[in-house]
């Protein structure tokens, strides 16, 4: 119920995971002027209600999201780039499609991002090299192809990039999908250790 939400101006952490939902996100809480720790984690909608991540756009001052094995319909909105508070993303076995957008690299302060295991196509952006504090890039079983660009691969050798997985050993679902990376420090679901509980 989305009024609950309303005049909430100080909430600042905000924890929906591990429920059922018969509804949609309600807008209030894209509106929370203060909110800067968001999850939904282990989520469910059910009565054919399509959840997609567009509500995320109005969080302007979230810093964390973790949603991870809650499905939502399509892909990450390219106006994400404009969330520049945000510095951990979390959004694995979410079922996306679409390509990441080069929005991505707008973000100032990202420096965790974990996009593993769902349908993303399309090379991996040259943008993400603009991520001057990342630590953590994970990008493996999902539709990618062609190469880890240089532009990331120079974090791996003198920057903070600490861990960066992809899909570069070769077991993409077919042979287009696996990823050239020289710089990567685990290569599919197995050595990045991509486990389902």
């Amino acid at each position: 119920r989305g009024e609950a939400f309303a005049g909430l101006n100080r909430l600042r952490y905000l924890d929906m995971a591990d429920n059922i939902y018969t509804t949609n996100v309600p807008p209030q809480i894209s509106q929370l002027p203060e909110l800067q720790f968001f999850y939904m984690d282990n989520t469910l909608f059910i009565n054919g209600v399509q959840q997609d991540l567009n509500f995320l756009i109005g969080m302007q001052n979230l810093r964390e999201t973790w949603m991870d094995f809650t499905t939502f319909v399509g892909g990450i909105p390219p106006q994400m780039g404009s969330i520049v508070t945000l510095e951990s993303l979390s959004l694995t076995f979410c079922g996306l499609t679409g390509k990441i957008p080069p929005e991505l690299g707008n973000l100032p302060s990202l420096d965790r991002v974990w996009l593993y295991q769902n349908q993303l196509t399309g090379q991996i952006p040259t943008e993400l090299g603009q991520l001057e504090r990342i630590q953590i890039l994970f990008l493996e079983g999902n539709l990618l192809s062609g190469a880890m660009p240089g532009e990331i691969c120079v974090h791996r050798n003198t920057g903070n990039l600490a861990m960066l997985g992809a899909d570069c050993d070769n077991t993409g679902t077919t042979p287009s999908t696996s990823i050239s990376c020289t710089c990567c420090t685990c290569c599919g679901q197995f050595q990045c250790e991509d486990f389902v509980f």
